[in-house]
């Protein structure tokens, strides 16, 4: 189960990294769809990066728990 402070920071996070303006056209990193990409960066490994469309960027953030 998550608790109430996990998901206020996602909450937090999606909103700043989708209204952020340095978004760009592209191709998605995982299902290769052209889309206004999010880049991505793992916070358990902060070298890890990847360019996701926005479904797939909420993907990766409910998988992290």
């Amino acid at each position: 189960m998550v608790d109430f402070t996990t998901i206020i920071s996602r909450g937090i996070r999606r909103h700043i990294d989708k209204n952020i303006k340095n978004r760009r056209f592209g191709k998605c990193e995982l299902c290769e769809r052209p889309a206004l990409l999010i880049e991505y960066e793992n916070p358990k490994s902060s070298v890890e990066k990847a360019r996701l469309c926005e479904f797939c960027y909420t993907e990766v953030l409910n998988s992290e728990t």
